[in-house]
């Protein structure tokens, strides 16, 4: 279920959806992956060995992997290696999620990814 709490609710000036819990297990393709904070995220990679480049998939507010595992699946068979990240307290990642965290989550699946020695996104 997606909680949606109004603008007024928070003082601001955006309403923020609620994250959502995990509909899918951390095994096979699933991992979970230290943020170097103390926390883990939930990361899935699906391998294409024929594929030239691998996207970095970063899910909206109120989603998660569970949820977007046939979409990434589908770039997966469009000839793409593809990994995706349920952000901190998304899905069956650890913590609370903030917009610092978000830049650490990111910045821990290219880590990842790239001690798998997968290409490197350009710069």
């Amino acid at each position: 279920m997606v909680r949606v709490r109004p603008a007024g609710a928070l003082g601001g000036g955006a309403a923020v959806v609620s994250p959502q819990s995990a509909t899918y297990a951390v095994a096979g393709n699933i991992r979970l992956v230290d943020t170097g904070e103390g926390e883990r995220i939930a990361l899935a990679y699906l391998p294409n060995p024929s594929a030239r480049f691998t996207i970095l998939f970063f899910h909206g507010n109120g989603s998660q992997l569970g949820k977007d595992l046939p979409f990434l699946a589908d770039l997966r068979n469009e000839g793409f290696a593809v990994a995706a990240i349920d952000y901190r307290g998304y899905g069956a990642s650890e913590g609370h999620s903030s917009v610092a965290a978000i830049g650490t989550d990111a910045r821990a699946a290219i880590r990842w990814l790239g001690r798998r020695r997968v290409r490197q996104p350009a710069r």
